[in-house]
């Protein structure tokens, strides 16, 4: 996976596991949580998971609410009124994330986990074998119905600048020039 082999040679560090979701898999999975609380930061329209506007547009107000799965879709891909764009929208992504994390830790039920599992695994892209997927999924159930279960989620952001380059043929290019301070402390931590 590209991703990964770019965050590798980046961080200088092994990533052995990735888990990528679709779109439909997103709305899939939100909506088998039964939603998720979001202090939503901006108002905006945002196209749906088929990609339609008009009618099947989706709106949302400022202020705290619980998403359905196209609703978390829509803030989790939308930057176009964004002031900062990418860098907004990764922190809307981050929102709907942890809003699942914590609705994923209210779980009591071994039926809506296997819900989940059923709205996810025709949504999912790993390198995880099944094996290790099983391995997995007894130390969650051990987490999420013990009383003391803690999954706590840290956050950190690499800074940088804005960067054109010209590219022969291609004109102006734009790019993220991080700051090597702020690689070296995401590295460290």
């Amino acid at each position: 996976d590209v991703s990964r082999d770019t965050l590798n040679m980046l961080f200088d560090i092994d990533i052995d596991y990735y888990v990528k979701i679709n779109f439909k898999g997103v709305v899939d999975l939100v909506d088998a949580l039964g939603g998720v609380d979001v202090n939503v930061p901006v108002k905006f329209c945002e196209q749906d998971s088929n990609r339609n506007f008009g009618k099947s547009e989706i709106c949302l107000e400022t202020g705290e609410q619980t998403l359905n799965g196209e609703q978390a879709l829509a803030l989790a891909r939308h930057r176009k009124t964004l002031a900062t764009g990418d860098f907004q929208r990764v922190q809307h992504q981050q929102l709907v994330v942890e809003a699942m994390t914590k609705k994923a830790k209210s779980i009591r039920s071994v039926s809506t986990l296997y819900d989940i599992l059923g709205a996810v695994s025709k949504n999912i892209e790993t390198n995880i074998q099944t094996d290790e997927i099983l391995n997995l999924y007894n130390v969650g159930k051990r987490m999420l119905f013990e009383n003391n279960a803690s999954i706590n989620i840290e956050k950190t952001y690499l800074t940088g600048y804005d960067l054109t380059m010209l590219i022969p043929g291609l004109g102006n290019v734009y790019t993220f020039q991080y700051y090597e301070e702020s690689l070296d402390e995401i590295v460290k931590a």
